[in-house]
């Protein structure tokens, strides 16, 4: 399987359709999970305040409740019945099953999705069943990702009949990046509230289709939080379903995809936008490049910078609230519907992609440090170990 996705990441190297913010229900970020960082000679502490790396603020730090997840994140299981934990006749805490009171289905307090839970009872919600993503005529085979969608709605899983895919954001907000600090084993997933969920030589499939190959498709791979595409065909691929408002796959009333400006909101010098889908406030050029209001676009040529020389340069500018983005965070402004760049270029126009953008994110893969990080080009997730990274800067609203 990891011959095949690193074929997919050498030939692609996504959010999504813009959503006007007078329609659009916000999406809220999932933090990252992580609690630990890394110093220059790569060694890992949890002692992370001036670290100016991702685990230095967040859910993670200020918001982490062990009852309800790892970290930052907050899930409250339901039951078959559609019953939240501890609500009517379902325990404060089912295990799973096939009864009405038994556990079924995993909510996220932070997303306000509703997550399938994955099974080991060879049934039909099995973590270990592999699906292809034809959709078509391909959903009457049982081996088709789309089969499970109708076949779970038929079921009416958890009083749910609208189950369905998710999209490559909506997957990767599940993802626990915490999980690469050494000495952590398992899937990039809280497997309390995941338990059947496998990370290693698995894929999980999403909704959307990749613009660049009209036989491919993306996937979130929980082995380390990796995002790409893979051909829709591909057979062992895993599919977990959710239901919920959509992330990023509606549209405008007028069933047209909406326009970058009905989502990113230029400040008066026209530098920044303000994303109002998650409140983050970006600046529209890489680290070296300046605006242009008059020509509405970015000159000049990005910096490249080490990791280290990222995390400085953007705590020089701290007093404006600038800081490195964490990985979920430089990933949400990934369009899947542009390529090469995978960005609207209206919200950040030239943005040049062929050295990958950093995160605030690190990780321990493969017995060294590396940097979580964004290629534009096709908009793929994945660890690197490099000295050559772009940069671009993002702050909290609220610092205006």
């Amino acid at each position: 399987m990891q011959s095949h996705i690193r074929s997919a990441l050498a030939l692609v190297c996504v959010v999504a359709a813009a959503i006007p913010a007078a329609w659009a229900q916000r999406m809220a970020l999932n933090d990252t999970g992580m609690t630990a960082c890394v110093d220059p000679k790569h060694h890992w502490s949890s002692d992370c305040a001036e670290s100016r790396q991702d685990a230095a603020e967040g859910r993670d730090v200020h918001d982490a409740n062990p009852d309800d997840g790892v970290a930052g994140f907050s899930f409250r299981k339901v039951c078959r019945s559609g019953e939240m934990a501890g609500e009517g006749t379902c325990p404060s805490d089912p295990a799973l099953g096939t009864g009405p009171d038994d556990w079924g289905c995993v909510h996220d307090n932070i997303t306000q999705l509703t997550w399938e839970a994955k099974t080991d009872d060879a049934g039909l919600h099995d973590g270990s069943t592999y699906y292809t993503n034809k959709g078509g005529k391909a959903r009457d085979q049982p081996g088709d990702a789309a089969w499970l969608k109708d076949a779970t709605n038929a079921e009416g899983l958890c009083g749910a009949t609208n189950w369905r895919l998710p999209d490559a954001f909506e997957l990767q907000s599940l993802v626990d990046y915490g999980m690469g600090a050494p000495g952590r084993v398992g899937p990039f997933i809280d497997a309390k509230y995941f338990p059947n969920v496998r990370g290693l030589e698995t894929a999980w499939w999403t909704r959307n289709e990749a613009t660049f190959h009209d036989k491919w498709a993306w996937f979130v791979g929980f082995s380390v939080g990796r995002v790409s595409a893979i051909h829709r065909f591909y057979g062992t691929v895993s599919a977990m379903l959710v239901h919920g408002t959509p992330h990023s796959a509606a549209s405008s009333p007028q069933g047209q995809p909406a326009r970058a400006r009905d989502r990113f909101i230029p400040s008066p010098d026209g530098a920044q936008v303000k994303d109002t889908q998650t409140g983050l406030v970006w600046r529209r050029c890489a680290e070296g490049m300046s605006w242009n209001n008059g020509t509405q676009t970015c000159e000049g040529a990005a910096t490249v910078f080490s990791w280290k020389e990222a995390l400085d340069h953007a705590w020089a500018r701290r007093d404006g609230g600038w800081r490195v983005p964490n990985i979920k965070e430089l990933f949400s402004i990934v369009s899947l519907q542009h390529s090469y760049p995978a960005i609207d270029p209206v919200a950040f126009p030239n943005t040049e992609w062929l050295i990958g953008y950093a995160s605030s994110t690190p990780v321990d893969w493969s017995g060294k440090t590396q940097v979580q990080n964004v290629s534009f080009g096709a908009g793929t997730v994945y660890p690197y170990d490099s000295d050559r990274w772009r940069l671009r800067l993002v702050r909290n609203r609220g610092r205006e």
